[in-house]
């Protein structure tokens, strides 16, 4: 059973949207950043977990794919959205933390391979109210 969040690191978590019994499972990746009168929430990215079956050339394992904004620099501990034609920042240790904390909470087993794309996010649409301030 998968839990509702996984603490990646100080003020960074995935929440498990969705889980297929135990075979596959999506969850956004999230910065928290707690103020005084209000959490703030900065989305990081998205994961896509699944069990890959054995191959002839490749053992039985999970698999993450890992979609990560590519308009995210970490300044210290927080990020910051730098909209343009830069390259992601993320901490040197972010994706083994990522990893160690997915393997310890059970999401996933050894063997797992992760996969990272980077991306940004170019249009979207809305129907119907979504955020509280709208």
């Amino acid at each position: 059973m998968t839990p509702a969040q996984t603490l990646v690191k100080a003020g960074v978590r995935v929440s498990w949207v969705d889980d297929r019994q135990g075979t596959s499972q999506i969850g956004e990746l999230e910065h928290v950043r707690q103020g005084a009168n209000e959490t703030r929430i900065t989305p990081l990215g998205v994961l896509a977990v699944y069990h890959a079956p054995a191959l002839p050339e490749a053992a039985a394992h999970w698999k993450i794919e890992c979609f990560l904004r590519s308009d995210i620099h970490f300044d210290g501990a927080r990020p910051e959205v730098h909209p343009g034609g830069q390259e992601p920042n993320y901490p040197d240790d972010f994706l083994d933390d990522l990893l160690d904390s997915l393997l310890k909470d059970g999401v996933v087993f050894q063997p797992v391979w992760l996969n990272v794309h980077h991306g940004r996010n170019v249009e979207y649409r809305q129907r119907g109210k979504i955020l509280d301030y709208e």
